[in-house]
């Protein structure tokens, strides 16, 4: 059994049917010893273990996610990980309440169960909700206040775009480094975000699944944007202070995110933590161009494939299949899933 990223070819216009087709993340291949040892290191921490499952609302489930989920819950069993669910509802532009009940009713109909029961559809005030935490988010914004690093920014992606134009791409996905253009001008405009300072060095950390990794967020990112120009409070920011908060010592995700590892960690060392969780990202589904598969790109949601009349089995057995844990894609529960790579596993 190897783990890869995946192509997700539609072959007709309700996406009924899917083929999923493999294809290597990195030009690596993922493989059942990669996993056996990154679990083997972390049963032997002695800390308990606490991860996250932490969808953004602003779109339906699909399955993307439910890749992830199947890494994250079978992880998690593996090393009896509590699974914190949180709701990252940073940007209130584009998160809606509608789809937040809709990951609710995701889970619940997957048959999935986390740690954080307390935390259901229609509970309001959670600390597990990023919109109803602002409040903190602005306590800490004003410590750092205090010590001088932060600073307000007024510039547009456009505005930055041009001034780069000139300069050599960036190697992180094109990612464009912030020059520094208003952090000696104070400005009072009500229109500025802000902007975080990071100091120019190399962070290096371990991946459980892709081996040891250095990374110097200046140079990806520049000073890192923690509010932007509409109030929002930005990912980076907001997933740093939840993961301290919520005591998060294990971060599983996809690929597309072990960019910003470094910066988190560079954040949380400012904040004050200078142990940073493990992390281990996964590979991640991608469409037939090859890119992620994403609610922007209107990938077939799981509540629509609900709706066409699949079960939750059926849907989970389509990405069993595509990761190889099965020979077919015959319906399968989310337990059954774990069960089959934890055998695998243990056979290695």
């Amino acid at each position: 059994m190897q783990f890869h990223s995946f192509n997700l070819l539609n072959i007709d216009a309700h996406d009924l049917l899917t083929i999923l087709e493999y294809q290597q993340s990195r030009g690596e291949k993922i493989t059942l010893n990669h996993l056996k040892n990154a679990i083997a290191k972390l049963k032997s921490q002695r800390a308990p273990l606490i991860t996250r499952f932490a969808p953004s609302p602003t779109g339906y489930l699909h399955l993307g996610h439910l890749g992830h989920i199947l890494y994250l819950w079978t992880i998690a069993r593996a090393v009896q990980a509590q699974i914190i669910l949180r709701m990252e509802d940073h940007d209130q532009t584009r998160c809606k309440p509608k789809y937040e009940n809709a990951i609710f009713d995701d889970l619940k109909w997957l048959g999935l169960n986390w740690s954080n029961q307390s935390f259901q559809k229609g509970v309001q005030g959670s600390s597990f909700r990023q919109s109803d935490c602002l409040e903190m988010y602005a306590f800490q914004i004003q410590q750092l206040k205090n010590q001088n690093v932060i600073y307000p920014c007024c510039c547009s992606r456009k505005q930055l775009q041009d001034r780069l134009a000139q300069k050599p791409a960036n190697a992180f996905n094109s990612e464009l480094a912030y020059d520094g253009f208003c952090r000696d001008k104070n400005t009072t405009s009500k229109n500025a975000g802000l902007r975080l300072t990071l100091d120019r060095e190399s962070i290096a950390f371990e991946d459980l699944l892709m081996g040891k990794l250095v990374q110097n967020p200046h140079e990806q990112c520049g000073d890192i944007l923690i509010k932007d120009r509409n109030n929002n409070y930005t990912y980076q920011w907001a997933v740093t202070l939840d993961d301290l908060r919520h005591q998060i010592n294990l971060v599983i995700r996809g690929q597309d995110l072990v960019a910003s590892t470094g910066r988190q960690i560079q954040m949380q060392r400012i904040l004050g933590e200078n142990l940073p969780p493990h992390y281990l990202h996964h590979p991640i589904l991608t469409d037939s161009a090859g890119l992620k598969l994403s609610k922007s790109t209107k990938a077939t949601s799981i509540a629509e494939r609900r709706a066409a009349g699949q079960s939750a089995e059926a849907v989970i057995g389509i990405a069993a299949h595509a990761f190889g844990i099965t020979d077919n894609n015959s319906p399968i529960s989310v337990g059954e899933v774990s069960n089959l790579i934890l055998d695998k596993v243990h056979e290695a």
